[in-house]
C-alpha cells in the first residue's frame, strides 16, 4: 500500500497517509477568488486549470486539439458575438432573423430576481433558467408541489453568480446582465424528449450528439453521427446509447438551421429538440461545451482530429472532415 500521496484537482487536494483521507478545498480556483483576480492572470491559471482537470498540458500559444481549442476560444474568442449569443434572452433576436420565430421555445416571462416572478399566473408545468449561465436548470412538472420560497432561493443564487469564473475561465458569460427565464415546458409538445445539439465547425454542421432518456430511470445516454447519419464510434458526456437513434425527418431543416446560426464562427453547438409533430425548436448555442475539459471515448485520437477542424482565427483553414 502506498503510504503517503497527494491529488489535486481544480476543486480540491486530495492527502492520503496510510488509511487516512484528508480533503482541502482548493481556494485558487474559487469564484470569489477569481473575481478578484486581474485578467492578465488567466492564461496561466487557464493553463494549471486544465491541467488539473485534465492531466494533460495546455500551451494556449499552440493548442492543438479540440479541448486545447476550446480553451484559447475561451479567453481569446470574438467575445462581443459569443456573449451576445450566449445570452440566452438576447440570442432568441438573433435565432428569429436566422431561422425564423417559429423555431424558438416560448417565453412566458424575463425577470431581474425571483420576487419578481407571479408564479400564480405561471402555468401548471414550465422551464426556469437564468439567461447568463449554463446547466442551471429548474424542469418544473407540477407547480402544485413547488417549493417557491426554496427555488426564489436558488434563482436569486443563481443571478448572483459570475458564471464566466465558475468552470474554467468561460468569459463569453461575463457581464451577461443576469435575468431569470421562464419558459413553456416543452412536455406539452413531445413525449420523448431528445437533445439534438449540432456540433459546427467553421459554419458546416459536421455531428450531432442526440441525449436521450432525459425522462428514464437509468439516466441520458448519448451518441454522435455524422451529417448523413451514421453512427460514430465516439461519445462524451454521458454513456453510449445501446440501440440505434432514428434519423428524424427533419434533419436536413435542422442541419441547415445549425449552419445558419453557425456562419463564420470557429465553432459552436447548435442545441434543437424534436417535437412530436415533427418540427424541431431551438435550445441554445454552446461555445465551449463542458468548458472544453470533457474526456472523449470510444476511439483513439479524436480529440485531434476534431482539433483539426476548428480553424482558430488567423490560422490556416481546417478541413472539411474527420
Amino acid at each position: 500500500m502506498k503510504l503517503f500521496s497527494i491529488r489535486r484537482t481544480t476543486r480540491k487536494t486530495v492527502v492520503k497517509i496510510g488509511f487516512l483521507k484528508f480533503s482541502m478545498r482548493n481556494r485558487k480556483f474559487s469564484p470569489e477568488r477569481l473575481r478578484a483576480t486581474p485578467e492578465s492572470e488567466y492564461p496561466a491559471l487557464l493553463e494549471e486549470w486544465y491541467r488539473l482537470s485534465t492531466g494533460e498540458r495546455l500551451d494556449l500559444r499552440a493548442p492543438r486539439t479540440f479541448r486545447q481549442k476550446i480553451q484559447w476560444l475561451k479567453l481569446y474568442g470574438d467575445m462581443e458575438t459569443m456573449r451576445r449569443l450566449a445570452d440566452k434572452v438576447r440570442v432568441r433576436d438573433y435565432v428569429a432573423a436566422k431561422i425564423g420565430e417559429r423555431r424558438l421555445i416560448d417565453v412566458l416571462g424575463v425577470y431581474k430576481k425571483a420576487e419578481e416572478i407571479d408564479w400564480a399566473a405561471l402555468p401548471r408545468r414550465f422551464v426556469l433558467k437564468p439567461n447568463h449561465a449554463s446547466g442551471w436548470v429548474k424542469v418544473v412538472e407540477d407547480k402544485t408541489a413547488l417549493d417557491i420560497p426554496a427555488v426564489c432561493r436558488e434563482a436569486d443564487g443563481w443571478l448572483a453568480e459570475d458564471y464566466s469564473v465558475v468552470d474554467g475561465f468561460q468569459m463569453q458569460y461575463r457581464g451577461i446582465p443576469p435575468r431569470l427565464v421562464v419558459e413553456r415546458h416543452l412536455g406539452e409538445l413531445t413525449r420523448d424528449l431528445r437533445d439534438y445539439k449540432v456540433w459546427c465547425f467553421g459554419g458546416k454542421p459536421l455531428y450531432v450528439q442526440v441525449v436521450a432518456g432525459r425522462r428514464d430511470a437509468g439516466g441520458c445516454t448519448t451518441a454522435f453521427y455524422s451529417a448523413d447519419w451514421k453512427r460514430q464510434p465516439f461519445w462524451r458526456g454521458y454513456p453510449p446509447c445501446s440501440e440505434e437513434v432514428p434519423k428524424p425527418a427533419c434533419i436536413e431543416e435542422m442541419l441547415s438551421a445549425a449552419a445558419a446560426l453557425s456562419e463564420g464562427m470557429p465553432f459552436v453547438r447548435a442545441d434543437f429538440y424534436v417535437l412530436d409533430d415533427g418540427s424541431f425548436k431551438f435550445g441554445e448555442l454552446t461555445f465551449t461545451p463542458g468548458s472544453g475539459e470533457g474526456e472523449w471515448h470510444g476511439e483513439d485520437g479524436v480529440d485531434g482530429r476534431l482539433g483539426a477542424l476548428v480553424a482558430l482565427p488567423g490560422a490556416e483553414g481546417a478541413a472539411d472532415g474527420c
